[in-house]
C-alpha cells in the first residue's frame, strides 16, 4: 500500500512540475518577453566516441532549433512558438567573475576554452556573463537540458549536455536559408557576379548549396568549422570556383561537383539535386 501511495505522489507531482512549466511558458508567451535562440553550431567537447545526438544538428539555422529562457526554465522547440519541444528547470545559476570563471568551465583554463572556441566557431569567451544549472530532467525526451550547463553571452547560449557544447546564436533577424543559392546583394567577387547574372548558375548554385547541407546530414558528425565535411566545401570554392574566369569554367565546375554530390548522398537523398523524396 506504501509502494502505491508513493508511486501516486511521485505522479501527481511528475504532472504538477510539467503543468506549472507550461503555464509559465504560456504566460510569458502572451508577454512576448523572451529573446529567442537559433541553434547554429555544435561541436564535441569530450570523447567518448557518441555519435548520436539528443537534437537535430543546425546544418541549416533558418529551420534549425530554437531555445529561449522563460520564468525560471529554458525552454527548446522545433519553432519559434514552442508549440513542441521540452524544458528544463533551472536549479542554480552564478554570475561569471574572474575569481570563479575557471572552476565553472569544462576547461582547466579560459586559454584552453578559448583556444577551442576560436578553432570551431571563430568564438571568445570574453563575454560569458553567467552560468545557469539546470535540473536532473525526468522526461527522456529533453535529454539535451537534463543536468545541463548554459553559459550566457551578450549574444548566445552555450549549452554544455553529453559530450558536446551547442551554440545557440540570438535570432535578431532571420538566418539566411542555407539550401537557397547565393545571396546575390552581396555580390563582391567578380565570380560572384557572373552566377548572379546568369539565371543558370544560379539555379546550379543553389543545387550546390543545397547538396552541401545535404553531405553534413549524412557525414557530419559535429557543425564547427572544423567538420570535414565543411572544409571540403570550402576548398573546392577557393581552390576550384572562384579560380573561374568566364561562365562556361562555372558552368563545368558546378555540373563536375553536382556529380560529386549527387554520387556521396545517392542513397539518403537519391533525387538530389531535386528536393523531393
Amino acid at each position: 500500500m506504501q509502494v502505491i501511495n508513493n508511486l501516486k505522489r511521485n505522479s501527481l507531482k511528475s504532472s504538477f512540475y510539467f503543468l506549472s512549466s507550461m503555464l509559465t511558458f504560456i504566460y510569458a508567451s502572451d508577454a512576448h518577453s523572451y529573446d529567442i535562440y537559433r541553434s547554429t553550431w555544435v561541436a564535441r567537447i569530450y570523447n567518448n566516441n557518441l555519435r548520436s545526438f539528443p537534437i537535430g544538428l543546425p546544418v541549416n539555422p533558418a529551420t534549425s532549433d530554437v531555445l529561449a529562457k522563460i520564468g525560471n526554465s529554458f525552454y527548446i522547440s522545433s519553432n519559434t512558438k514552442f508549440s513542441d519541444g521540452c524544458s528544463g528547470e533551472i536549479g542554480a545559476q552564478h554570475v561569471l567573475s574572474s575569481s570563479n570563471f575557471d572552476n565553472m568551465i569544462p576547461f582547466s583554463s579560459r586559454k584552453l576554452l578559448d583556444d577551442f572556441l576560436w578553432r570551431k566557431f571563430h568564438d571568445k569567451s570574453s563575454n560569458w556573463n553567467t552560468i545557469y544549472f539546470l535540473k536532473k530532467n525526468q522526461y527522456a525526451t529533453c535529454g539535451i537540458l537534463s543536468s545541463a550547463k548554459i553559459y550566457e553571452s551578450s549574444s548566445a547560449l552555450f549549452i554544455l549536455s553529453g559530450d558536446f557544447l551547442y551554440k545557440y546564436e540570438l535570432e535578431n533577424a532571420p538566418f539566411r536559408d542555407a539550401t537557397k543559392g547565393f545571396d546575390c546583394s552581396k555580390a563582391r567577387t567578380h565570380v560572384e557576379h557572373l552566377v548572379c547574372s546568369n539565371p543558370a548558375l544560379r539555379e546550379m548554385d543553389a543545387n550546390v548549396n543545397y547538396g552541401f547541407t545535404a553531405m553534413q546530414y549524412v557525414y557530419s558528425k559535429e557543425i564547427s568549422l572544423e567538420d570535414p565535411v565543411r572544409i571540403d566545401q570550402m576548398k573546392w570554392l577557393s581552390n576550384v570556383r572562384n579560380k573561374c574566369k568566364t561562365n562556361a569554367c562555372l558552368v563545368k565546375v558546378y555540373t563536375d561537383r553536382i556529380k560529386y554530390i549527387k554520387y556521396k548522398v545517392r542513397s539518403d537523398y537519391p533525387s538530389y539535386p531535386d528536393k523531393g523524396p
